[in-house]
């Protein structure tokens, strides 16, 4: 906690324009992550597909049996599972 703002550092300032400052700044934060809340969670979910997709790749160059182990796990999906679950 510093001298100026003595409640912490996630409330607003002792001073009034310091208080003023916080609470635009509060309110602009929740303005554009709502506004962009969906381009932050494609973002997200563009990393995760990279990074599933590296790992696949790593592992198809390392590994022999990983062509036929995801070809077992397909014929298990599409003759085990139910349709709701087969596409995930």
């Amino acid at each position: 906690m510093s001298m100026r703002n003595p409640l912490g550092p996630g409330s607003p300032a002792a001073d009034v324009a310091g208080q003023l400052r916080w609470y635009i700044l509060r309110d602009l934060n929740e303005y554009h992550h709502k506004r962009h809340r969906l381009d932050f969670e494609d973002a997200k979910k563009h990393r995760v597909r990279e990074r599933i997709d590296l790992v696949r790749r790593k592992l198809e160059r390392v590994d022999p049996l990983y062509r036929l182990t995801t070809d077992i796990m397909e014929h298990f999906e599409r003759e085990h599972l139910p349709k709701s679950l087969q596409g995930s």
